[in-house]
C-alpha cells in the first residue's frame, strides 16, 4: 500500500471484508523478511479472530491459520 494511505484503517477494513465474505479456513503468509508485513497481518489477523489463531514459520514464510 501507498505511504500516504497508511494507518488509516483501509487495510483493515478491507480484510475484514473478505474474511467476512469468504468464510472458512484460512491461510496468509508473509516472506520472512518481510516485517512490517508480518506486523500488520499479525495484529489484522489477531484481532478479526480474538487472538485464535496458529502462526509458524515454514519455507522462509510466516503462515497464520484461523477461521473466519
Amino acid at each position: 500500500m501507498r505511504k500516504k494511505y497508511r494507518r488509516k484503517g483501509i487495510g483493515k477494513s478491507v480484510s475484514y471484508q473478505v474474511f467476512n465474505l469468504h468464510k472458512g479456513k484460512w491461510e496468509v503468509f508473509q516472506k520472512e523478511i518481510n516485517k512490517p508485513a508480518q506486523l500488520f497481518w499479525n495484529k489484522i489477523i489477531n484481532k478479526y479472530a480474538n487472538g485464535n489463531f496458529t502462526e509458524r514459520f515454514e519455507s522462509e514464510k510466516l503462515i497464520q491459520n484461523f477461521t473466519s
